[in-house]
């Protein structure tokens, strides 16, 4: 069940309606039924799965806090780790590696191959297992107690707006929400449906159609020249993240609308003036997942190795994070690569300082932006190409300056006339954000009037069914 999709629509406003309806004390209910049907209309036997994951990390954790034995809460600790983990390198990681295995033996005369598993990856696994463990390692510090409530912490690992994309939660900032429900406003709602329709907006106008022209070029790279695989690596910059902020928006208003906050994911991340920043600002919540628990443990343990600690941390968690999103050499050198600049940033930290004294503010910020934004958008051409031949082949036309001709245009659906609406729309998101960090107008908008906000509202609408997308994309991020 897509977000873009009317089913969801109608799911939605249903369970909404039951959820409000419901006493305070037994609200968990119908979300946790809403959120196993939810999950359960992608594969029913992979929601058997799901759950037999939640009670052994429910078991575990409870073990962990009532044990006085350090020896048993290892144990259980590393039973839990094995449960998650496991089931994530067997859907996710098992056939790449035996796929490179075979390849090993292969290059060495050695003809006896290891069978393939070919399984479907469970929707959202990397999210719900990444959630989980955050959860099972704080639990085991004992900076947090474990949830003794089983149906609350069921919840809590498949609350359905944040199932299969996150945010990544941690347990003491959704657990408490969920067992001792906020209550919701009338603002509650207002903001929620806010953000849900500017997501689907950034999902549906923005995403899908600069989509037609990414999947045009990036199906065979090898085919296009300059022009037309810069324009598509632009356009799937902006795609990956309007459908990726677009999915977060609906799920925290979502949430909101019930009254839960989810954390955000996105900061408006092309105006950042380093890599550094940049990752404070996208997909935050897996960015803090890796920082709390991967790169601060390794920083403090190699303290005495001075600058080096956090450049092995950022090597380390960057190219953990490549290997996260996807199974394959490209993700991984897409982690690697970014792991490789931020730790340049690191080295170069007080020289870049000392240029931006001696430069004007605003033509060094300007650079520093554009630097940013080039780098990022050239990594992703790992993340989008389709292997790390094409990949490496998109590089090689864009750095050989492989022009053949000034033309951008390609063989896809639209033409010249969807080219230049892709343009227009990249341009209104750009000033809205740009907009939004000088003069707050998402903030200014929302306590502004009916009379002004009305007519907002129904323009975005207009949009949508004008120049929406309905042919229900499903989300990127929910292959991983």
């Amino acid at each position: 069940m897509l977000f873009n999709s009317v089913d969801y629509l109608f799911f939605f406003i249903a369970v909404a309606i039951v959820f409000l309806s419901t006493p305070s004390k037994y609200k968990w209910i119908p979300l946790l039924l809403a959120s196993i049907y939810f999950y359960s209309c992608w594969r029913f036997d992979y929601l058997l799965l799901l759950l037999a994951t939640i009670v052994i990390s429910y078991l575990c954790s409870l073990g962990m806090e009532s044990s006085n034995s350090i020896h048993k809460r290892k144990v259980l600790f590393t039973i839990g780790l094995v449960c998650n983990f496991g089931q994530l390198f067997i859907f996710k990681y098992y056939d790449f590696t035996i796929d490179n295995i075979n390849s090993a033996l292969t290059g060495l005369n050695i003809f006896h191959h290891f069978p393939y598993l070919k399984w479907a990856l469970p929707i959202g696994i990397s999210f719900h297992v990444f959630q989980i463990t955050g959860y099972l390692i704080d639990v085991y510090k004992g900076e947090l107690k474990a949830e003794k409530h089983l149906g609350i912490f069921a919840l809590f690992v498949c609350f359905f707006p944040q199932l299969v994309a996150g945010p990544i939660e941690k347990g003491n900032h959704l657990l408490p929400q969920l067992k001792t429900h906020p209550g919701v406003q009338t603002q509650d709602i207002t903001y929620g449906l806010q953000l849900m329709l500017w997501g689907a907006m950034q999902k549906i106008v923005i995403a899908d159609n600069l989509a037609t022209y990414v999947n045009t070029v990036f199906n065979d790279l090898t085919q296009y020249s300059f022009f037309p695989i810069v324009i598509a690596t632009l356009f799937f910059t902006i795609q990956v993240y309007c459908d990726f902020a677009g999915y977060s928006l609906i799920a925290k208003g979502t949430a909101r609308v019930m009254g839960f906050e989810l954390v955000s994911n996105f900061n408006k991340p092309f105006f950042s003036k380093s890599l550094t920043e940049f990752w404070r600002k996208w997909h935050i919540s897996l960015t803090t997942w890796f920082t709390n628990y991967i790169y601060t443990p390794i920083v403090i343990n190699m303290r005495d190795a001075g600058k080096w600690a956090p450049i092995l941390g950022v090597m380390i968690i960057f190219t953990l994070s490549g290997l996260w999103h996807g199974a394959s050499w490209a993700f991984i050198c897409y982690g690697f690569v970014h792991g490789i600049y931020l730790s340049v940033e690191i080295l170069t930290k007080k020289k870049r300082k000392q240029l931006k004294n001696k430069t004007n503010t605003h033509l060094f910020n300007f650079l520093a932006t554009g630097i940013t934004f080039s780098f990022v958008a050239l990594a992703f051409i790992l993340f989008r190409a389709k292997n790390f031949g094409q990949a490496m082949s998109a590089f090689k036309t864009i750095f050989t300056l492989n022009i053949k001709g000034l033309s951008i245009n390609v063989n896809y659906d639209i033409g010249t006339k969807g080219l230049f609406i892709d343009f227009m729309l990249i341009i209104l998101l750009i000033a809205l954000e740009w907009l939004d960090i000088r003069h707050d107008i998402y903030a200014r908008f929302f306590r502004s009037s009916k009379s002004l906000r009305w007519p907002v509202y129904l323009f975005a609408i207009w949009m949508i069914i004008l120049f929406g997308n309905m042919q229900h994309q499903q989300f990127i991020y929910f292959q991983f």
